[in-house]
């Protein structure tokens, strides 16, 4: 055996790839099995699901043998208390008879706490088996307002006794004197450990529990018993929400303790205050039984199973594997390039036709070998033409691209100058326009015009020539910004001096407008050029009043802001679109909401943010429609001098 075979075999036991015949044919046996582990999963399924079925319907059954005991209970105390509330002693208010005969039942009724009848001021505890404490008024407790209101016998909900100190569940009877009127109520008041040890006789499944609960969803007695809970509320508060909504019926829940139960809960028949009685059953035990069927028949299966694959690893290599071991060994060689392996014959006669077939191939191999060789230089050659055509090719690409990207700009170029004469031509019309027809009006003459008149009309000529100055001025800055020659002579400056300075024009152009300031205390010194700064408040100013309703404030502000002073300019209009905020700082650019109603060319905020970022600072907006809008800049602070 050659030290290849040897490598080869000694791999077919070091791991097993996923492709190897033998791991198919384990998968093949696997898939077998698949359906009867369906089988059994299903089938398990549908016996835990009986069981947890059956086990709904016994804790309903519980809950309701408990609720049919507990009803019979309150059905004896209604049947004591009807017979005292007919019992002469009580009607006639005889305390000397009715203690004694109370006190002697409650010898024979060990489930009672106290027996007694209190008048309707809730005080008067004129017949008890146990003498009232001084001082106690029962007008709040829920029997006694339930029974009132019902006329009837009624149910209240968890208390402490205020006569005997112990929590208990007290029934209430109505007690009518002989004209018919209602003078009393009588009530027996019951033991809560009496109840939970009467719960206990009951025979429960194994980790159940069953509780009771008054209205409110306090705990008046459980199973198994655990005094903690008695007087305390339901723990599981939504399955509580689920009884007081239902009345009677089952779910399944989770219990504080993370257990889940298979809950079944029913009300005592209808009496002026609700009782509850609610049975919880392990669900892994009512489970029990179906998950172990279903352990035993998953372990059956996966023995069998084992012992089927073991059978299986056997006779696969013995009659599959080893035979195409050794026809792997000589197809190898061919693959290495040894084209005069040939393969020997195989007992199996498919494989043996495989043999036959490799053999031939071989042969056609070692013809077509020659003839590639040929076809290789050829490729070749023509390999390297195309690497050459594909260069000029990219070369041509690039070249194209340059082209027109370059025509793309000049058009942007063009349509910028086209839109740039169309605005300057518009906006210098209109004051031109004017100043022509007010020069005009002047010089007729056939027409003589007071002084009044004629001092009107050199106003508006001034006026208009003050706006095409200002626009001439702000198309030359702008056409100094963009060609980068833009320059400030900045100074170290006191900041009220900028504001002081400039204040008084402020106030004239917001006449319909508050004006708040609110400067900084301390003196800040800032290096500036004071005239474009006074230049970017003005028109910042000058934008807020044009776009915000007349009586609105516009409050400047500035402060600190790490080395250097921001200043804000906040105005209380309709702000503007998220949309335009972005291009509100290019020149021509105005709000879509905004055009219409307020006159400019759109130079203003495109010439503030090249003044400012020429003092190496920078200009933004924040604005919405409910607060309106602020434009802030940041300029630097003054160097400190060195004494």
């Amino acid at each position: 055996m050659t030290k290849r075979e040897i490598t080869h075999r000694s791999q077919r036991f070091s791991w097993f790839p996923l492709n190897s015949l033998r791991i198919r044919l384990f998968l093949f046996v696997l898939l077998l099995v698949v359906p009867a582990l369906m089988l059994i999963l299903v089938n398990a399924a549908k016996h835990r699901e009986r069981d947890a079925a059956e086990a709904e319907e016994n804790a309903l059954r519980f809950a309701r043998l408990a609720a049919s005991t507990q009803e019979q209970q309150i059905a004896a105390g209604r049947q004591l208390l009807s017979a005292l509330a007919q019992f002469p002693a009580v009607r006639s208010r005889d305390s000397a008879n009715c203690n004694p005969y109370f006190a002697d039942l409650l010898t024979y009724h060990p489930q009672y706490s106290n027996i007694s009848v209190v008048a309707l001021d809730g005080e008067d505890f004129f017949c008890s088996s146990i003498p009232a404490n001084p001082g106690t008024n029962v007008l709040d407790r829920a029997w006694f307002q339930r029974t009132i209101e019902a006329r009837d016998f009624a149910v209240g909900n968890f208390v402490i006794g205020r006569t005997t100190n112990v929590p208990s569940i007290s029934f209430g009877y109505p007690v009518f004197d002989n004209a018919g009127e209602l003078m009393g109520v009588a009530v027996v008041s019951t033991h809560l450990d009496w109840l939970s040890a009467w719960l206990g006789q009951i025979d429960l499944p194994s980790r159940s529990t069953l509780t009771v609960t008054d209205s409110n969803g306090t705990v008046l007695a459980s199973h198994p018993y655990q005094p903690e809970l008695i007087g305390q509320p339901l723990p599981e508060v939504e399955i509580f929400e689920t009884i007081t909504a239902r009345q009677t019926g089952t779910l399944t829940a989770v219990d504080p303790d993370s257990e889940k139960r298979l809950y079944g809960f029913t009300t005592l028949s209808d009496l002026a205050g609700r009782i509850y009685v609610v049975v919880g059953i392990s669900e892994a035990v009512a489970l029990e039984q179906a998950n172990e069927l279903q352990n035993f028949l998953l372990i059956s299966l996966l023995a069998g199973t084992a012992i089927l694959l073991l059978v299986g690893w056997i006779g696969a290599s013995r009659l599959i594997v080893d035979p195409i071991d050794s026809l792997i060994i000589a197809t190898e060689r061919l693959a290495a390039g040894d084209l005069t392996a040939r393969l020997q014959p195989v007992p199996i006669s498919e494989l043996d036709r495989l043999a036959t077939s490799v053999n031939q191939l071989a042969v056609a191999l070692d013809q077509r070998a020659s003839e590639v060789r040929g076809y290789t230089a050829e490729l070749q050659n023509e390999i390297e033409g195309r690497k050459q055509t594909e260069a000029q090719l990219h070369d041509l690409v690039r070249l194209l691209a340059a082209e027109i990207e370059a025509r793309r700009a000049a058009e942007q170029s063009d349509e910028r100058k086209l839109r740039f004469l169309a605005m300057v031509s518009h906006e210098l019309r209109t004051p031109l326009t004017s100043i022509k027809g007010f020069a005009a009006t002047l010089l007729a003459k056939d027409v003589m015009w007071d002084s009044d008149s004629q001092t009107d009309f050199i106003q508006t000529i001034d006026e208009e020539a003050d706006v095409l100055l200002e626009m001439i001025e702000q198309l030359l800055d702008l056409a100094q910004i963009e060609a980068g020659t833009f320059r400030i002579q900045q100074t170290a400056s006191d900041l009220s001096d900028v504001f002081n300075e400039a204040q008084p024009r402020f106030n004239t152009v917001a006449t319909k407008h508050r004006l708040q300031w609110r400067l900084p205390d301390d003196l800040i010194s800032v290096n500036v050029d004071k005239r474009r700064i006074r230049q970017v408040l003005m028109n910042l100013i000058v934008n807020a009043v044009k776009y915000s309703p007349e009586e609105t404030t516009i409050t400047v502000s500035a402060q600190l802001s790490e080395g250097r002073v921001r200043i804000n300019v906040q105005d209380e209009g309709a702000g503007i679109h998220p949309d335009e905020q972005p291009n509100i700082f290019r020149a021509f650019q105005r709000g879509a909401d905004q055009s219409a109603g307020a006159k400019g060319a759109g130079l203003g905020l495109a010439i503030c943010k090249g003044i400012i970022e020429a003092h190496g600072g920078r200009v933004w907006l924040e604005s919405s429609s409910a607060d309106g809008s602020t434009f802030s800049f940041e300029v630097p602070l003054a160097p400190l001098e060195v004494a």
